[in-house]
C-alpha cells in the first residue's frame, strides 16, 4: 500500500505526460496548418510516417536527389485508417518493405495516389490522440499516450517546427533553419557547382577541418568545410568510417569530379566514381567554396552567393 506521498507523486506523474491546457492549443495551431493539405506519401524510418503537402527537393544522407514534405507526422504508437473498406487499417498492415503491404495498405496507398485526398480538420486530444478527417470519407487517426509503449509516441513536423510526444510529455518547438536563398540563387549556385565537373580534386584534412582543392587547367577553386562532422562519406552503398583503412584511397588518390548536388538547405554531395561525400549544415558546422570570382556560403544563415 503507497503512503500519501507516493500516490501523489503518482497522480503527478500520470497527469505530467498528457497535454496541458496550453500544450493542447499549441499542438492544435501546428495542426491546423494540415487542413487543406492532400496526403502525398506514406512511408516507414522508425515508425510510419505520413506527409502532407508539396513535395519539395533534397539532397538525402547518400547523397541522392530525394522528396520530402515539410508537413509530416511520424507514428511510433500506432494508428487507424477508417473508410479503405469494411476493415480497418492499422500499423499491423505494413511492414519495412511496400513489397509486403497487405492488400488492403496497397489500396490504401492506390487511393491516395489517385486521389487528392486533402485534409478537411485535423484535432488533437488530452491523451495525444491525433485526429484526420481526409476527403472520400477518410479518416486517420493517430494513437496518443497508452501505458502499453514506453517512450515516443508521435513526432509532428509542419514548415517551422516541430514537436515530439513522448512519456515524459510534450517536448521541442525548435524553429527549422529556412533557407535564405531564393529560386534564382539556387540555380545560380547550381550553374557554379556545373563548372566544377571534371575538375581535379584533392582533399587536405586534419582533425579539425577539410580543405578540398579544384583544379581544371589554368583555373583553381577550394571548398574549406568548417568541421569533419559535417561529411559523410560512403563509399557504394557502404558508410566509410573516419577510422576505416579504406578512407586512405580517397585522401591519396587524384579524383576528377564526376557531378555534384545541392539543395536549398546547403546540403551538397561529390561524386568520384562510386564514393560519395555529403556535407550537411547544422550548427556551428559550416562550408564554404570559393573561387577566382564567386564566394558560396552556408551556415546556420542559411546558403548565399557572394559575388567578389
Amino acid at each position: 500500500m503507497g503512503t500519501v506521498p507516493d500516490l501523489v507523486g503518482y497522480f503527478w506523474l500520470v497527469d505530467r505526460v498528457y497535454l496541458s491546457a496550453e500544450e493542447l492549443e499549441t499542438v492544435q495551431g501546428v495542426l491546423d496548418r494540415f487542413v487543406g493539405l492532400p496526403l502525398t506519401d506514406v512511408w516507414y524510418m522508425n515508425g510510419r510516417i505520413f506527409e502532407f503537402g508539396e513535395q519539395k527537393h533534397f539532397i538525402n544522407r547518400s547523397g541522392e536527389d530525394s522528396y520530402h514534405s515539410l508537413f509530416t507526422v511520424k507514428v511510433m504508437n500506432g494508428f487507424t485508417v477508417k473508410g479503405v473498406s469494411k476493415t480497418e487499417l492499422t500499423e499491423k498492415n505494413f511492414v519495412d518493405s511496400d513489397r509486403n503491404w497487405t492488400d488492403l495498405a496497397m489500396e490504401f496507398s492506390d487511393l491516395w495516389r489517385k486521389n487528392d485526398m486533402v485534409v478537411q480538420s485535423a484535432s488533437v486530444g488530452r491523451d495525444g490522440k491525433i485526429d484526420f478527417e481526409i476527403s472520400h470519407g477518410i479518416t486517420i487517426a493517430i494513437n496518443g499516450r497508452t501505458w502499453t509503449r514506453e517512450f515516443e509516441v508521435w513526432l509532428l513536423n509542419n514548415d517551422k517546427e516541430t514537436f515530439l510526444y513522448d512519456s515524459q510529455g510534450l517536448g521541442g518547438g525548435e524553429k527549422f533553419r529556412g533557407p535564405k536563398i531564393s529560386k534564382s540563387g539556387l540555380t545560380e549556385v547550381k550553374a557554379e557547382f556545373e563548372k566544377l565537373v571534371g575538375m581535379k580534386i584533392r582533399i587536405f584534412c586534419n582533425e579539425q577541418d577539410l580543405r578540398i582543392g579544384l583544379l581544371k587547367e589554368t583555373s583553381s577553386s577550394f571548398l574549406t568545410v568548417s568541421s569533419l562532422r559535417t561529411m559523410r562519406i560512403r563509399r557504394a552503398d557502404k558508410i566509410v568510417h573516419w577510422d576505416s583503412a579504406e578512407l586512405l584511397e580517397l585522401w591519396e588518390r587524384s579524383w576528377a569530379v564526376d557531378s555534384i548536388k545541392i539543395d536549398d538547405q546547403g546540403t551538397l554531395a561529390i561524386w568520384l566514381e562510386d564514393w560519395v561525400m555529403v556535407f550537411r549544415v547544422n550548427a556551428p558546422h559550416s562550408w564554404k567554396y570559393q573561387s577566382d570570382v564567386v564566394e558560396i556560403v552556408c551556415d546556420v544563415e542559411g546558403l548565399r552567393i557572394i559575388p567578389r
